[in-house]
């Protein structure tokens, strides 16, 4: 397994060192400050845990949450994740409003006996996506703000733990940029790592691929790199009636397309034929004639496309029986993005489906991995959790790497000798 060359937190030793860990907390939080989904928190407390039991001097959090624009606002302060983080641990967890600075060093420096610390929103600073904008503006020139960001934050530990698998295919400064010349997986971005290198670099076949979502452009990528692995592709979701009407010249109504996809879809036809993998689409659609739970709906199908005025908004009965015979053919599962507008009862049927299939071959021997926020959400909604074998906190974007050492997060991180 190739990520097994770098470093884990269990390689190295932690007693009575100040280890600094990079998490993500970006999570929905209501308007009043409320978490809506805990899920991040909670994936984050086996790394703090381990350093816990294992003596480390102290524990310091840091985190971003949102797009602040590198200035503070209220609204999107760590502080009631850090309220939520003494609950799951049952032990105090102090916050410091802010992330980088004498006073924030001078009062980690002084922690001991294991004290946790969470720092405030990173990107209150626009320091933190200097690394990203750099790569986009040849013309950007590191400044000495951008020295005094790193120079802190890396004064703040002994040994830097990246267990934010989710963001390692991001450059921001926290991730790849500090200085600490220790620099290790937590538990949860090894578990991360051990698991996809496992399943992807030498899959049990068939291997099949369900990528689907509402967003027609975001998982692009993900299903060009996929052709390379699966043995079958099935694409649901909004992306699909973009291929429909590409391929078939299906009406699809007021659904989403882009003529700029046109070449996309052409060029996965080519690189799916070159790879020899077969390609799967629904053959019919619940429909609307709006996104609303008080909307009209009905069923098409190939034959009669989908009417004027209304668009896709789930996979039909029919399409969930050729899936569902599929998916129980498989021997490895990669699933992401759900079928539809799976939040909205009407229209969850195709998602919820796609679920009780995997279950059910998962069930029956598979090796399955569910990633991306609808996806995990869905299967949250349906109580899915324990009969999928790995879900993911990784979304397309850390997908696209089918090598996990080619992710900036994990290319960063200390070699084993």
């Amino acid at each position: 397994m190739k990520c097994c060359k770098k470093l884990s937190i269990k390689d190295v030793n932690i007693e009575n060192k100040r280890v600094l860990i990079r998490v993500d907390y970006n999570i929905p939080m209501d308007i009043q400050g409320s978490i809506l989904d805990n899920s991040l928190i909670i994936a984050s407390l086996p790394t703090i845990q381990y350093c816990i039991k294992n003596k480390a001097k102290s524990i310091i959090l840091i985190s971003h949450l949102d797009e602040p624009g590198g200035q503070p606002q209220k609204n999107l302060s760590l502080g009631p994740i850090a309220n939520e983080l003494n609950r799951l641990l049952g032990k105090t967890i102090q916050f410091i409003p802010n992330c980088v600075g004498y006073d924030v060093e001078r009062i980690c420096n002084m922690a001991k006996d294991g004290d946790i610390i969470l720092l405030e929103n990173l990107k209150f600073h626009s320091e933190e996506d200097m690394l990203l904008r750099k790569r986009s503006s040849s013309k950007m020139s590191i400044n000495e703000n951008f020295r005094k960001y790193i120079k802190s934050l890396s004064n703040l530990g002994d040994i830097f733990v990246n267990d934010a698998y989710s963001l390692s295919h991001n450059e921001y400064t926290s991730i790849v940029g500090l200085t600490i010349p220790v620099k290790v997986s937590g538990l949860l971005l090894k578990r991360e790592l051990d698991v996809i290198s496992l399943t992807l670099d030498n899959p049990k076949e068939p291997f099949i691929g369900i990528i689907g979502g509402l967003d027609i452009k975001e998982n692009c990528e993900l299903i060009y790199s996929l052709l390379e692995k699966v043995n079958i592709l099935i694409i649901v979701g909004n992306l699909a009636y973009v291929f429909k009407h590409v391929l078939n010249n299906i009406s699809i109504g007021i659904s989403e397309f882009d003529v700029g996809l046109v070449n996309f879809v052409n060029e996965v036809i080519e690189k799916a034929r070159k790879y020899r993998v077969e390609l799967f689409f629904p053959v019919d659609y619940i429909i609307a004639n709006k996104i609303s739970k008080d909307c009209k709906v009905g069923i098409t199908n190939d034959n009669h496309g989908i009417p004027d005025g209304w668009i896709g908004v789930d996979i039909g009965p029919k399409s969930n029986v050729i899936f569902n015979k599929i998916i129980l053919s498989a021997k490895t599962i990669f699933w992401l993005g759900v079928a539809g507008y799976h939040e909205i009862d009407k229209f969850s049927k195709g998602t919820r489906h796609l679920i009780e299939s995997i279950a059910e071959s998962t069930l029956q021997g598979a090796i399955s991995i569910a990633a991306g926020k609808d996806t995990v959400k869905a299967i949250a909604k349906y109580k899915a959790q324990n009969k999928i074998c790995h879900i993911s906190t990784g979304n397309a974007k850390t997908f696209e790497f089918l090598d996990c050492n080619m992710l900036p997060g994990v290319t960063a991180l200390s070699n084993k000798i």
